[in-house]
């Protein structure tokens, strides 16, 4: 079961490889 905190950790991977730096999230 995938936990709201996972899906934030999964939104938040996948911003990194996007855009190559979390901070641009």
């Amino acid at each position: 079961m995938i936990t709201a905190r996972w899906r934030g950790v999964c939104l938040w991977w996948f911003c990194t490889l996007r855009n190559g730096s979390f901070r641009e999230c």
